[in-house]
């Protein structure tokens, strides 16, 4: 028996048992479409979702092909097989799906199925986990896996250390095909865990659900979350941001190793240490095995040797991280569209006409020379890319480091100071709740603003405030970076401003905002300020020409 961890009510999940075995007769006959109106009730969980929903894509897509004779029918029929394989095993996952236990005596799950609700979930993670690591904390939930903060305690030290532990749901690996390439990637993933700039797998429980990998802990977001809210980095911040990068694949290039998952999403930016790559994509890298599904995922960042191959190399390596160098200096990503085809067709626009690239950068930050390197990086032909990502590295070093024009302006020192502060406060117990009570109770109006966000997200409260935590780190971060007003910030700024006034926040509400925050910084860290008056000029410094633009006068 397969077990699974299933979040939903047991009676929905019970009604589709009983309907296996027709869905089963209706699959023999070639009844596809009627199976798909079946599994409906599905697709509003998580769980399964994702399995239905890339499905009924695939069947489409399958119909559509051979009804404008892209395909032939023998094409059709093996396409189809396939589709009705899988169905079979989405129905034999659900009707061996029972009622779950948990042996409170041994500590030990003995299955995990039809948890009610996320909270008994966790209940029986913490089972699972017990002994080794506690004080789980969710942190963020996909249609492949649930992210959790935890505390390990170190042997040496006896002290706490926070690790990441994602838990991969069961539909993740519905079949053993699937969950031994999670193992495998597992393997590669590890064999890149001790390089510098890598995130270290640390553990793994991959033998019964729910099952985990267990890796340290990142303090910070994703590159694709930052890039998705459009605050610009300026030149310094993205040379240093390559050379570590480029540094990491060296590395593993020399030692043998190919990352093959390299994106924005799998590169995490430590708010203390800078860009750290994730060593894998365990989940999604493996259950996504047909080409149609790794197609629809991967088109942005695979090189054209991997979308024909399904394998990587150092050079589609270099593919992928010129696709990200293109993406720091732009903020949005070279191959973007709503749709697979779209995103293939701007491949095929970008591979006929490379000019295109220097044509995106032409307005960006990027050194001209440096536009020169990235085409070469993403050039179609694998040969006439630089020989290894050694050349590339001497090509970033040849971009203008900024950072002695930075630390000439008047403000630098005092932004430096208040960054390091705001750092301090931020890692203290209790910083956000004060600082946000304290705003809302100026400007209660606020509170329905965010609950209409929240909505809108369809989050629950904590995640909510915990999403808003990140918003706010960001955004300040952003702020404390720009002693003076660039066009691209001040684009952003703009933009920011015309979004808040179209749910309602008020010109005023801004000044009371950054007032508030102020306040809190100075109760939370007064110690390392002279003064109040200190901080107050250090906070102008870092928000008075933001605020102007925010408020339009300048």
């Amino acid at each position: 028996m397969f077990p699974v961890l299933y979040l939903a009510p047991y009676s929905n999940m019970k009604a589709l048992q009983e309907h296996t075995n027709l869905m089963e007769t209706l699959i023999e006959k070639n009844q596809l479409e009627q199976v798909f109106e079946e599994l409906k009730p599905l697709v509003k969980y998580t769980e399964y979702r994702i399995t239905v929903s890339l499905l009924l894509s695939t069947y489409n897509e399958v119909q559509q092909e051979a009804l404008t004779k892209a395909i032939t029918t023998e094409e059709q029929k093996a396409r189809l097989v396939q589709v009705k394989k899988s169905l079979l095993q989405l129905l034999n996952h659900i009707r061996e799906t029972g009622e779950g236990m948990v042996a409170k005596d041994e500590k030990q799950i003995l299955q995990i199925t039809l948890a009610k609700n996320e909270e008994e979930f966790q209940r029986m993670l913490e089972q699972r986990l017990a002994g080794r690591y506690s004080n789980l904390e969710k942190i963020s939930s996909g249609d492949t896996a649930i992210i959790y903060k935890a505390e390990r305690v170190d042997t040496l030290t006896n002290t706490p250390q926070p690790v990441a532990i994602k838990v991969i749901k069961p539909i993740s690996i519905i079949d053993d095909e699937n969950l031994e390439s999670i193992r495998e990637d597992l393997s590669k993933a590890k064999q890149l865990s001790g390089l510098d700039g890598i995130i270290s797998v640390i553990d793994e429980g991959l033998d019964m659900p729910p099952r985990y990998i267990v890796t340290e802990y990142v303090d910070g977001m994703r590159l694709s979350e930052r890039l998705e809210k459009g605050w610009p980095y300026q030149l310094h911040e993205i040379r240093e941001m390559l050379l570590t990068m480029g540094r990491v694949l060296v590395q593993g290039h020399q030692d043998g190793l190919v990352h093959n998952n390299l994106w924005p999403s799998n590169i995490l930016i430590d708010k203390r240490k800078g860009p750290r790559l994730s060593p894998f994509q365990v989940v999604r890298a493996s259950y996504f095995k047909r080409t149609f599904e790794r197609i629809q995922l991967f088109a942005q960042y695979w090189s054209p040797e991997q979308v024909h191959t399904d394998s990587g190399s150092q050079l589609s390596d270099q593919f992928a991280f010129g696709l990200v160098a293109f993406e720091l200096f732009k903020g949005q990503p070279l191959f973007e569209g709503d749709t697979i085809l779209s995103i293939l067709g701007r491949r095929l626009a970008v591979t006929e006409n490379p000019e295109l690239i220097e044509e995106e950068l032409k307005d960006t930050l990027c050194p001209a020379a440096f536009v020169q390197a990235i085409r070469k990086m993403l050039n179609h032909n694998p040969g006439e890319r630089f020989a290894d990502m050694e050349e590339v590295l001497e090509e970033i070093k040849k971009i203008p480091d900024t950072t002695s024009l930075m630390e000439a302006h008047p403000a630098y020192h005092m932004l430096k100071k208040l960054r390091n502060s705001y750092g301090r406060c931020r890692r203290k117990e209790g910083f956000y709740e004060v600082f946000y009570q304290v705003f809302l109770e100026k400007a209660p109006h606020a509170q329905e603003i965010f609950g209409n966000a929240w909505a809108k997200r369809s989050i629950v409260e904590k995640e909510a405030w915990r999403h808003q935590h990140n918003m706010l780190d960001l955004a300040i971060e952003r702020l404390m970076q720009y002693p003076s007003i660039s066009t691209d910030m001040s684009g952003r700024l703009q933009d920011l401003a015309s979004q808040h006034a179209a749910v309602g926040v008020h010109s005023e509400d801004y000044a009371t905002f950054l007032d508030c925050l102020k306040d809190t910084i100075w109760v939370f860290d007064q110690d390392n300020w002279a003064n109040y008056e200190e901080l107050e000029g250090a906070w102008d410094a870092a928000t008075a020409e933001s605020l102007k633009v925010m408020l339009g006068i300048r």
